[in-house]
């Protein structure tokens, strides 16, 4: 009995120590602690392969210099005095650094020569965008947002996750020049946009592109006034287009599209439709009081013909009787009566056949916050919000290299906005 206990209680303490070691090596990611970098271990030399075999060093010769950006690769020499594989040491755990920021996701190729006791290690990293990774998309922003120029000099080396680097050889400085914009993609992008802006701006001249529909008493030369839904579609689509060419050349990756941006798309593409909508019904409701206006404009012309004609007959009745004489009187006031409703009626067609001839352009800003009353308040913040939220858009695309992740809040502020626009031009007269 006494041996039984023994050997559960040998058996207890054995599992516990299996778990306990277990949960060490959970909690310390499974991996066992990297070795601190050889002694003697220095960089030598820092290389661009395909573009130059000469050792890259600071300052950088901006002229003859060669640019590496993302998809070109970086190989460092590095020279050593232990063995290889000493102190449990793996080449392959060493890191690049970019301007002292840590780029974890890149994995060397290593290559090893010499004799074991001074070896050269030569690893080559190619040079990549990860944007599934925010810790890689991070570091990449770091180093590329806010260019000013198409390259800058950074600083090159290599060294443990801990922040351990190894040290370069006569404490030489390594750098490269990083392309910040490929020259070529940057300018085949420019001719893009400005080709299809550039063609936008002359249809807004010659057409109806973001007009209001063109009303039939226009003469020729002269242009409907600009629609502020249509305009809000255009300021959107340019401003994410622009910024979609220029996070591509930037960052070589074409998924960069957001969430908030294809929002902002579909607020301004509502707007435009809710706007043509409402100008839409409001026109078919004055073509239909004109049409209406007319053939009771049409039947009183009759009446008045015929009350005329009776008026005439009795006027010329001689002798006439009593009922023939209160009878003319009766018809000399609903002669009056008529040619009154006449007027009112040939008044009532001429204004609304002004109101659906259509409005003329007065300019851009103008047309944008103003209606028959003058200029609209809720017009006049919709096209004030729209061009704060574009001038934060592109400022944030420009310094992190990626559309802006805007808050439910401000999405709910564009909407409201637009919203507004919406909401008031229901009672919102026809221009004149």
């Amino acid at each position: 009995m006494i041996y039984n206990m023994n050997w559960t209680r040998n058996l207890f303490l054995s599992g516990a120590v299996v778990i306990a070691s277990c949960i060490a090596l959970y909690f310390s990611g499974g991996t066992p602690a990297l070795a601190k970098i050889p002694t003697g271990l220095t960089v030598t030399c820092i290389q661009v392969p395909g573009k130059s075999d000469e050792c890259q060093t600071l300052p950088i010769d901006y002229k003859n210099a060669p640019a590496v950006g993302l998809g070109d690769s970086l190989r460092i020499t590095l020279t050593g005095s232990e063995s290889i594989g000493g102190n449990g040491f793996s080449y392959d755990s060493l890191i690049l650094f970019l301007d002292d920021f840590p780029v974890k996701d890149l994995e060397p190729v290593v290559e090893i020569t010499g004799m074991t006791s001074a070896p050269t290690i030569y690893l080559t990293y190619h040079l990549k965008r990860d944007r599934s990774k925010n810790e890689s998309k991070e570091v990449w922003q770091s180093l590329l947002g806010s260019p000013k120029t198409f390259m800058k000099a950074i600083s090159v080396g290599v060294g443990l996750t801990s922040g351990e680097k190894v040290v370069s050889k006569d404490n030489a400085k390594h750098g490269v020049g990083l392309e910040l914009l490929n020259p070529t993609f940057f300018t085949l992008a420019t001719i893009v946009f400005a080709i299809i802006l550039l063609l936008f701006l002359w249809l807004c001249r010659t057409s109806s592109v973001i007009r209001d529909v063109r009303g039939p008493g226009l003469q020729t030369g002269q242009m409907s006034p600009y629609s502020l839904g249509q305009t809000q579609m255009a300021w959107w689509f340019f401003l994410v287009l622009g910024s979609y060419l220029f996070i591509t050349v930037a960052t070589l990756d074409y998924e960069t599209m957001s969430e908030q941006a294809l929002i902002l798309i579909g607020i301004a593409a509502g707007t435009g439709v809710g706007a043509i909508a409402i100008d839409s019904g409001k026109s078919a409701t004055l073509q239909t009081e004109l049409a209406g206006a007319k053939l009771e404009l049409e039947k009183l012309a009759g009446k008045s013909k015929m009350l005329q004609a009776e008026f005439e007959a009795l006027e010329d009745t001689t002798p006439r009787s009593t009922e023939q004489s209160v009878r003319l009187v009766a018809l000399s006031g609903e002669k009056e009566s008529a040619a009154l409703e006449q007027k009112r009626l040939a008044s009532r067609i001429v204004d609304l056949e002004v109101k659906i001839a259509g409005p003329v352009s007065t300019g851009i800003l103008h047309d944008l916050m103003s209606d028959r009353s003058g200029v609209s308040f809720h017009r006049f913040q919709n096209v004030a919000w729209s061009f704060v939220l574009g001038m934060v858009f592109i400022f944030q695309v420009y310094q992190n290299l990626a559309m802006p992740d805007f808050s439910a809040t401000l999405l709910a502020l564009m909407g409201i906005t637009s919203g507004t626009y919406l909401g008031f031009k229901f009672p919102e007269e026809t221009k004149k």
